[in-house]
């Protein structure tokens, strides 16, 4: 294979993994502490691809277990929220369109990727957290009784969202996902 392709194909993992929300997590906890950086980058730009290199044909079973391998040497983290299962489905996708010399497809992906990517990176986000926040001048504004309620909601709502990623007693990150199942 060209290294042009080689090159898409690791942008195309790479770009993958970095929006995938257990890497997400592991990045802004520092689950590997201070070289967790250097860790996310061997792990999307060298460990992943080489799984499918020396191994060539893999199927989902078999990439769960190597990426749930990795996330729990390095990153003491388990995934339990479903998402090793799709991650696996799309890896595999990109690994064919590697094998296949697909170098288009590969290069639409990481565009993708990036924009997505960008999208997240957006003032929006920023701002509708800032807005959660009381300003001073909000406070002398508004009415003091809406602004307990509002307080109190964010704080319900932040609590919430903690309890979701709750760490257990033994140090270990549990992720799950925020989509009710229905049984």
């Amino acid at each position: 294979m060209n290294a042009h392709l080689q090159s898409q194909y690791e942008l195309a993992v790479s770009g993958y993994l970095k929006q995938w929300s257990v890497v997400q997590l592991i990045i802004s906890h520092g689950f590997a502490g201070s070289s967790t950086n250097e860790k996310i980058d061997w792990f999307t730009t060298a460990a992943v691809p080489q799984i499918f290199y020396e191994n060539g044909h893999l199927y989902p079973d078999d990439i769960e277990y190597y990426l749930s391998h990795i996330l729990f040497h390095e990153f003491d983290t388990v995934v339990e929220d479903g998402s090793l299962a799709e991650t696996s489905r799309k890896l595999i996708e990109l690994y064919e369109l590697y094998r296949n010399g697909n170098v288009q497809l590969l290069q639409d992906q990481v565009n993708l990727f990036n924009q997505v990517a960008r999208q997240r990176q957006e003032p929006g986000i920023v701002q509708s957290m800032n807005a959660m926040q009381i300003s001073p001048e909000l406070a002398e504004t508004s009415n003091t009784s809406t602004n307990h309620n509002q307080l109190d909601q964010n704080i319900n709502t932040t609590t919430q969202e903690w309890n979701d990623n709750d760490e257990s007693n033994d140090g270990w990150q549990v992720v799950r996902s925020r989509k009710k199942k229905d049984r």
